[in-house]
Formats: C-alpha cells, sequence, structure tokens
C-alpha cells in the first residue's frame, strides 16, 4: 500500500515539475518570438516594445528563487498593459498589416503563458495526499518494526535501510512539491540565455 502511494504521490509531482520546466522554455521562446517581431514595428513603438520586453525579461529572470511572487507578478502586469496599448495603437493605425498582426499573437502567447506558468508556480499537491502519505509511512514503519521483533533474527541493518530508503522518497516529494525553494529547482537556462540575447549591443 505504501508503495504504491509513494509511486503514485512521485508521479504526480514529477509530472509537474516537468511542466513548469517545459513552460519555462515555452515562456523563453514566447518572449523572444515577440521581440524579433518588435523589430518590424514602426518607431518610436519598436524601441519602446523591445525595452519593455527586454525588462519583462529580466524581470522574470530575477523572480527565481522569491517566496513572495506579488510584487513581480504586478509588475509583469503593468508590463503586459503597456504592451497591449502599443499593440492596440498600431492596430488601429495599420489595421491590415500582417506583421502587426503576428505581433499581436505573439504578444498574446506570452501574456497567456505568464497566467499558466503563475498558476503552475502556485499549484502543489493536495494536503490531504501528503497527509495520507505520512500516517501511511508511518504506520508501514510501526508494523515492519513489530513484525521484525517477533521473529528469531533481526537484521537491524536491513531495516535502518529500509527506512532511509522511505525517508529519501519522502524527501524527494517534499522537494518537488516545491516550485520555487529545494534542491531540485526548475533550470532556468533558457530564460537565462534569452537575457543575454536581449542585451542591446555595446558600443
Amino acid at each position: 500500500m505504501l508503495a504504491f502511494l509513494l509511486a503514485f504521490t512521485v508521479s504526480i509531482a514529477l509530472n509537474r515539475y516537468d511542466t513548469r520546466r517545459q513552460l519555462v522554455v515555452s515562456e523563453a521562446n514566447a518572449i523572444g518570438t515577440t521581440y524579433l517581431r518588435a523589430g518590424y514595428l514602426d518607431e518610436p513603438h519598436r524601441q519602446e516594445v523591445q525595452d519593455l520586453l527586454r525588462t519583462y525579461a529580466n524581470l522574470r529572470v530575477a523572480a527565481v528563487g522569491l517566496s513572495d511572487l506579488t510584487e513581480v507578478a504586478a509588475k509583469s502586469e503593468e508590463i503586459h498593459t503597456a504592451l497591449w496599448t502599443h499593440a492596440e495603437t498600431l492596430a488601429r493605425a495599420q489595421p491590415e498589416s500582417e506583421m502587426i498582426g503576428l505581433f499581436i499573437v505573439s504578444l498574446n502567447d506570452l501574456i497567456d503563458l505568464h497566467t499558466i506558468r503563475a498558476t503552475a508556480v502556485t499549484t502543489q499537491l493536495p494536503s490531504s495526499l501528503l497527509v495520507l502519505l505520512y500516517v501511511v509511512t508511518f504506520l508501514a514503519m510501526v508494523l515492519v518494526g513489530m513484525q521484525s521483533s517477533f521473529g528469531s533474527r533481526q537484521n537491524v541493518l536491513a531495516l535502518v535501510l529500509l527506512a532511509l530508503v522511505f525517508a529519501a522518497v519522502m524527501l524527494l516529494v517534499v522537494d518537488l512539491n516545491r516550485s520555487q525553494e529545494g534542491v531540485l529547482n526548475v533550470s532556468q537556462q533558457a530564460m537565462i540565455d534569452l537575457q543575454r540575447q536581449l542585451q542591446p549591443p555595446t558600443p
């Protein structure tokens, strides 16, 4: 029962970890695509939009490791509003422009990914599932200890190793469940690489 419950919980935690990892790459691609398409916009929109996207990428990288993302979310939404204002102005001025249409599509994807990633970061395993896991693990260890105490031969080393293995799996579940903390953090390399690419060329 305990092995089944651990396997089920680890599977859920790993799936959520992989989802968060993929969202980092998807968001970096969305920002990069929007930045490139902004290069076709007329001035002063082109420079202002690219500056906003550069600030946005820096903000996303700086958010890694923060326990409170309220301020980051507020600043991100401010940038979204500013970018969408540019998009509305350009769409009204050139309603038949295909490039502006492509820019708006990529900008919409960027905003959608922000919402999806914010939800993925804050979504954790149900507390009831974790409590059940702790209770079942405790009872299983008690039963194993009681059963071994009635035997003529007791292998203390095997019992210790068994307890350590289950403890390691429990720690893995807890670590995977924390998106912004812990040892197994989601790699932000895609966003870091994008941040470097968006830096203006040095004179």
